[in-house]
C-alpha cells in the first residue's frame, strides 16, 4: 500500500518504476497463484453468474457522490450467463477494471475522483485530498441520469480480457448504454444523449502523435482498424509513455522533479522522437515476427516497464 499526502505526490508515485515494477509483480504473482490452485481451493464469488448484479444496482444503494460514469465502459458476456463487468478509460485511472463491486469502489476514490476533475473538468489546480473531496460535492453526478452516459461492450474477447485485468484503454468507443428509465422525447430518441460529445485528446509536440479518435458512440466497434490506424495509435501508446518519463526533467509541468536536471524544449522533442521511433522500431518488428502483421499491436506491461527503465536511465546519466 502507498499512502500519499497529494494528488502531485500521488502522480509522481505511480509513474515511478518502483511503483510499476512492484504492481507487475503482484499482479503476475496473482495469475500464477490461479494458475496452480484447484478450482475448488479458490473462493466461489456469489455473484459469478448473476447478470442483474450491475454497477446500477450497486451504487443506487450507496449514499456518496459519484463522478465520471460517462468514462465507464459496461462488459457484457454475450451468453447471457454472467455478471456484467467495467473498465474506467480515465488515463490517471491506469485501466482500472473489474466487477460492479469492484468499480463502485474504484469511483469512490480520490485518485478517480481527482483524475476525473484533471480530465473533464480540465482542473490540475486541486492538489490536497480535501480540496478534490469538496469539489465532488459540489459538482456530484445524479446517478438515474448520468448512467445512461456510459457505454456498453458485448464482445466476448474483450469481456474475457476484462475477466484477467488485461483489457486497456479501447481506441474506439462502444455504443452509448441508454437510461433504464429514459423518457422519450418527441416520440423517441436519445433525448439528452444526442448530443454527448466526446473529446480528442491531443499531443503537445508533434501532431504525427496525437492520440487516437474516438467516435461518436454508434460506430460499429467490430469494425477492425486500418494498419494505417493501427500504427498512429500504436505510436501515440508510446508516445504518451515516453513523454511521462520526459516530463519529470521538464519544467512547468505536473511531473517535473524538482532537482532533475531539466530539458530544454529541444532536447525534450529530441529525446521524445529518439525513443518513441527507437521502441516503435522494436517492438513492431518483435510482434510482426510473432503474429504476422501489426493488427492487435499494443503497448504491453512488461514493454512499458522496459521503456519506463531506459528513459529514465539515461536521463538520469545525462
Amino acid at each position: 500500500e502507498c499512502d500519499m499526502k497529494s494528488i502531485i505526490t500521488l502522480r509522481h508515485h505511480c509513474s515511478g518504476l518502483q511503483h510499476i515494477n512492484k504492481t507487475f509483480k503482484i499482479i503476475a504473482a496473482y495469475k500464477e497463484k490461479l494458475k496452480k490452485d484447484p478450482q475448488s481451493k479458490l473462493k466461489k464469488d456469489p455473484e459469478e453468474n448473476n447478470p442483474e448484479y450491475d454497477l446500477y444496482s450497486v451504487l443506487d444503494k450507496q449514499n456518496k457522490k459519484i463522478v465520471g460514469l460517462r468514462y465507464i465502459t459496461e462488459f457484457i458476456n454475450p451468453n447471457g450467463n454472467k455478471k456484467p463487468l467495467y473498465h474506467c478509460r480515465l488515463p490517471l485511472c491506469q485501466n482500472a477494471q473489474g466487477d460492479a463491486g469492484h468499480m463502485s469502489r474504484h469511483i469512490f476514490t480520490v485518485s478517480h475522483r481527482a483524475a476525473w476533475i484533471q480530465e473533464d473538468q480540465k482542473n490540475d489546480s486541486l492538489v490536497k485530498h480535501e480540496q478534490v473531496i469538496s469539489y465532488v460535492e459540489e459538482h456530484f453526478e445524479n446517478l438515474r441520469e448520468e448512467y445512461g452516459q456510459i457505454s456498453q461492450d458485448e464482445s466476448l474477447e474483450n469481456y474475457s480480457k476484462i475477466e484477467l485485468k488485461e483489457f486497456r484503454r479501447a481506441d474506439k468507443l462502444p455504443p452509448i448504454k441508454r437510461k433504464a428509465e429514459e423518457e422519450t422525447v418527441g416520440g423517441g430518441g436519445l433525448g439528452p444523449l444526442a448530443n454527448l460529445n466526446i473529446k480528442r485528446m491531443k499531443s503537445d509536440f508533434d501532431d504525427d502523435i496525437a492520440a487516437p479518435d474516438q467516435d461518436d458512440g454508434q460506430a460499429d466497434v467490430k469494425q477492425p482498424l486500418s494498419e494505417k490506424e493501427v500504427e498512429r495509435n500504436f505510436k501515440w501508446q508510446i508516445a504518451h509513455c515516453v513523454r511521462s518519463c520526459l516530463d519529470t526533467y521538464y519544467p512547468g509541468t505536473e511531473k517535473y522533479v524538482q532537482g532533475n536536471k531539466a530539458l530544454s524544449k529541444d532536447d525534450y522533442s529530441s529525446l521524445a522522437r529518439q525513443y518513441i521511433n527507437q521502441f516503435k522500431k522494436e517492438i513492431k518488428t518483435e510482434y510482426i515476427a510473432r503474429n504476422g502483421s501489426i493488427q492487435g499491436i499494443a503497448l504491453t506491461p512488461e514493454w512499458t516497464v522496459k521503456v519506463i527503465a531506459t528513459v529514465t536511465e539515461a536521463l538520469k546519466n545525462r
